[in-house]
C-alpha cells in the first residue's frame, strides 16, 4: 500500500504549527518592553453617602507601562504611576488572555489594574489591550503601540476634603519609550 500525502493536509499541518506556535513568539517578543501611556477617563463622580450622580468628571494620568515575561505565553505588566510628585510601580497584573494576531499584534483581555494619582485619587480599571509592533528583518520588535480601552469599575475622587465614587468608561494609549527617557 502506497501512502499518499495530500497537499492539503501538509498545508494544515503547516497552519496549526504556525496557529501553536505564533502565541509563544508573541509572548516572548514583548518581554522586556516599556511603553509611555496616558489614561483617559471619563465618567461620573457619585456620593459615598447618597449614591446620587454629583457631578460629570475626568481622570487623566500619565503611565508607564513594563511588560516581562518569566513563564511561556505570561506576562507580567507593571504600571508605574506618578502619587504626589513620586513615581511608583506598585500596579501588576499577569493578564491570561493572550492571543497572537498574525507575527506583529497581541491582544490581552480583561486586564485589570488600579492606577493612582495624586491627592488620593484613584481608578480600578478593566480594559483590553491591543499592541501593534513593528519588528526588524530579525524579529526583534522596533516599535509598538499601546492601545487599550475599558472600564472605570471603581474610582475614588477627592474634592474639597471629601472622598466620591468615579465610575466611567477609559482608554489607555501610548508606545514604547527609550527607558533612557524615563521621568525617574
Amino acid at each position: 500500500m502506497k501512502t499518499v500525502i495530500s497537499f492539503r493536509r501538509v498545508l494544515a499541518v503547516v497552519a496549526m504549527t504556525g496557529v501553536l506556535i505564533a502565541p509563544i513568539v508573541s509572548a516572548q517578543k514583548l518581554n522586556g518592553l516599556w511603553f509611555k501611556l496616558k489614561l483617559a477617563g471619563k465618567g461620573e463622580v457619585v456620593d459615598v453617602n447618597t449614591s446620587n450622580i454629583v457631578q460629570k468628571a475626568t481622570f487623566n494620568i500619565p503611565v508607564f507601562a513594563q511588560f516581562s515575561n518569566t513563564v511561556a505565553n505570561t506576562y507580567t505588566i507593571r504600571y508605574w504611576t506618578q502619587v504626589d510628585g513620586v513615581w511608583t510601580n506598585s500596579n501588576l497584573d499577569t493578564p491570561s488572555n493572550i492571543i497572537a494576531i498574525g507575527t506583529n499584534n497581541t491582544f490581552l483581555s480583561d486586564v485589570g489594574a488600579t492606577f493612582t494619582g495624586s491627592g488620593s485619587n484613584s481608578v480600578h480599571v478593566f480594559h483590553t489591550i491591543f499592541i501593534g509592533t513593528k519588528l526588524d528583518s530579525t524579529g526583534v520588535v522596533k516599535s509598538a503601540t499601546y492601545s487599550g480601552a475599558g472600564e472605570i469599575i471603581m474610582g475614588t475622587i477627592v474634592d474639597s476634603g471629601v472622598t466620591n465614587f468615579f465610575f466611567g468608561g477609559c482608554t489607555i494609549n501610548g508606545a514604547t519609550i527609550d527607558p533612557s527617557k524615563f521621568p525617574f
